[in-house]
């Protein structure tokens, strides 16, 4: 964090801890006023959390027990979590080697049990939303984009996702490209439909209306000490993307004469990725893990494993077509940091290890 904006983030502590109103009040609508002019959308809700978010987005579209919503599983728990917290099943379709969605394998698994599809846009790789939606038309099915890890990306044609989608959320927990160690926000396709996610979020009465309860909600309402530390991270927001930007754009310059050895992401012009996921082969993964260990050299732990190989989740879910996939990103995924963590010297070494490695595995002698 710039000392500019720590020096602004504690003089909104301060001011909040003299008047001893640290709950959700004039911060947080001025947050919330902010990112409706950034997102370009003005049905939003902050939030305690992306989890809580996601949770809230089933809850107000009427997810219910018995119902199945269609999903991906490798990504992290909690939109499986919440599927299943308002007593619906998942239903685990594969991915693309990209870390979408794979779209033709939808119609395998529609069924008149079938509500809606919450898609991941995996590390900030935003999916093919103009598809999805005609598929959602046709199915008469709802749609809840789960950005946590992607807040203000958008399609090819430019277009939020929130233009095909009934609920889009997003997440602030520290990992994330603006972070209030926990937060997030909630945008709507419509008033009405934001309105529900209002009643949902505070206790099940509707946003400034006390003891008038509609529905059995929650308390995800978020705080002005979160907005404090949100509001001056808006300001530098599209900077920070831009910086990102740059250096996807050399982590694919030093890594593509390793091609096909490595597969890269495919990064569009309005991806907003959260770290660079590059899929190595699986004899290597742990090399290069080690590796760049061993040169203090920084990445984020992958997920190990596709979460219908959890038991747990695997018990809950609607049996799956194949997800080899989905089970082989668990094996063979590295995760380059981006952002202003990291440094163009620190990302040049990272690439690096990479060539070297991948170099001496193709100079070991062969073994019969």
């Amino acid at each position: 964090m710039s000392r500019q904006r720590t020096h602004q983030t504690l003089q909104l502590i301060e001011t909040l801890l003299d008047t001893q109103k640290l709950t959700r009040g004039k911060l947080v609508a001025q947050a919330e006023a902010k990112l409706t002019t950034l997102l370009e959308h003005p049905y939003l809700a902050l939030t305690s959390s992306g989890t809580g978010g996601i949770h809230v987005a089933l809850l107000a579209l009427g997810t219910q027990h018995g119902d199945e919503v269609i999903t991906t599983s490798y990504t992290f728990s909690s939109s499986v979590n919440m599927i299943l917290q308002t007593g619906a099943r998942p239903v685990f379709v594969d991915m693309t080697s990209d870390f979408r969605i794979d779209l033709s394998q939808l119609e395998k698994v529609v069924s008149p049990r079938t509500k809606g599809i919450l898609v991941t846009d995996l590390f900030g790789l935003v999916n093919d939303y103009n598809r999805l939606h005609h598929f959602a038309q046709k199915h008469r099915l709802w749609v809840v984009v789960d950005a946590c890890q992607a807040l203000g990306g958008k399609t090819t044609d430019g277009k939020l996702p929130i233009s095909y989608a009934d609920i889009v959320v997003s997440s602030f927990f520290e990992t994330k490209h603006i972070s209030t160690g926990e937060g997030g926000v909630i945008l709507a396709k419509t008033p009405e439909l934001l309105q529900r996610v209002h009643t949902y979020i505070s206790h099940g009465q509707p946003r400034g209306i006390q003891y008038q309860y509609e529905v059995a909600g929650m308390n995800y309402r978020p705080t002005d000490l979160q907005a404090a530390v949100l509001l001056p991270q808006l300001t530098t927001w599209t900077k920070e993307n831009s910086l990102r930007e740059e250096q996807v754009k050399l982590y694919q310059a030093l890594l593509a004469p390793l091609q096909p050895q490595l597969i890269l992401p495919t990064v569009t012009l309005h991806d907003v990725p959260a770290v660079y996921p590059v899929q190595v082969p699986q004899h290597l993964h742990a090399q290069i893990l080690a590796a760049l260990t061993a040169q203090q050299l920084p990445y984020k732990p992958q997920y190990p494993k596709a979460l219908h190989e959890y038991p747990v989740y695997a018990s809950q879910a609607v049996k799956p077509t194949s997800l080899s996939q989905s089970e082989a990103f668990g094996k063979q995924t590295v995760l380059l940091l981006l952002g202003p963590s990291i440094d163009t010297q620190t990302i040049q070494r990272i690439g690096d290890v990479f060539i070297h490695v991948t170099a001496q595995a193709s100079n070991s002698p062969k073994t019969s």
